[in-house]
């Protein structure tokens, strides 16, 4: 937000001294690179956000809980609280009171909403719902990873920008219309170009030139990236391809990463399925909250990166059920052991 205040405060850049240059003023060009690097990293915590308050689904919630807005609660204040409301289930951000339980759990809650709400609880009436097991949000991983996407970011749409850096050429300002012409002859294809037959030697033009020794880089930038993203996935219990063999991997390296992501997203589903548990029996719902996307990565690498090669079938042509294949998948992991 400050950034976005310094690029809108007209009065204070006005009072400064303007230094003009060939592509505009030098404020200008500040003001414009410190708005791209500010909506470049909103671009990144915006897209981390819908995958954070997406992964998760709940069954059978009830249709006065709004499972974006519990979710949103979740990830942004790492507590909510359920309870009735005006003879209606709720879910509400929390502020936590005292008189803690032997698990450090608060008896006294307080719920509200921006509306004005404010509702005293207690555990008798209302159920606390954590973000993860250590009871906390996720804005500050939030907050880090999209930094490091967006400085990524920035520096490899830099590196492609000066590819552009065109060469520089020294000359006396007298021969200045003739080197552009010789330059325009030759990226208009012409195979020579005619000078004066009586010149002295010590007329001729004399051409010194620099060209910018700028390395190509944004492929090595691109893949520091693809890695940090996949860092974040990881941590978020997404599944995603954080090995880079392009040859065919081994069982042990697949199912080293399947294991990570298992525990990052048990830690998020624990204490959600500790909240339903305590909901359904105080309210007589049957909430269930469950990860939305079941797709295993070690299934897609041991039947080829198109659901088949490795053993002779595909997924687009078999009839077997989901239980049957997963079955099979078992035996197969068991044999590469």
């Amino acid at each position: 937000m400050a950034i976005l205040r310094n690029i809108t405060g007209g009065e204070e850049m006005g009072k400064k001294r303007i230094r003009k240059s060939a592509c505009g003023t030098s404020n200008d060009i500040e003001a414009i690179m410190q708005e791209l690097t500010a909506r470049t990293e909103i671009y990144w915590l915006n897209r981390m956000l819908n995958i954070m308050v997406a992964r998760i689904q709940w069954n059978n919630l009830p249709k006065e809980i709004d499972e974006r807005y519990l979710e949103w609660i979740l990830n942004t204040g790492g507590i909510g609280v359920g309870f009735r409301y005006e003879s209606e289930l709720c879910f509400m951000k929390s502020a936590l009171g005292g008189d803690f339980d032997i698990y450090n759990v608060p008896k006294m809650r307080e719920a509200y909403a921006v509306e004005g709400v404010h509702v005293e609880l207690d555990e008798t009436n209302s159920v606390i719902c954590f973000n993860n097991l250590t009871r906390s949000n996720n804005m500050n991983e939030l907050f880090m990873f999209s930094d490091r996407m967006r400085n990524m970011n920035m520096i490899r749409d830099m590196n492609i920008d000066l590819q552009r850096m065109s060469g520089i050429i020294y000359c006396d300002e007298t021969q200045r219309l003739s080197i552009l012409n010789w330059l325009k002859n030759m990226w208009n294809y012409v195979p020579f170009t005619v000078g004066r037959g009586k010149t002295r030697m010590d007329d001729r033009m004399r051409i010194e030139s620099i060209r910018p020794d700028i390395p190509i880089v944004f492929d090595k930038l691109t893949d520091v990236q693809k890695s940090v993203w996949n860092e974040f996935l990881t941590w978020a219990g997404i599944n995603n391809n954080n090995i880079d063999k392009r040859e065919r991997v081994s069982n042990s390296e697949v199912l080293a990463n399947n294991e990570e992501i298992i525990i990052a997203r048990e830690s998020a589903l624990i204490p959600r399925r500790q909240f339903a548990e305590k909901f359904n029996d105080m309210f007589g719902t049957n909430i269930e909250p469950m990860w939305r996307c079941t797709i295993n990565l070690s299934d897609i690498f041991l039947n080829g990166e198109k659901g088949g090669g490795i053993y002779g079938f595909s997924d687009s042509d078999d009839s077997r059920s989901q239980e049957e294949r997963m079955g099979l998948r078992s035996e197969r992991l068991s044999d590469l052991e």
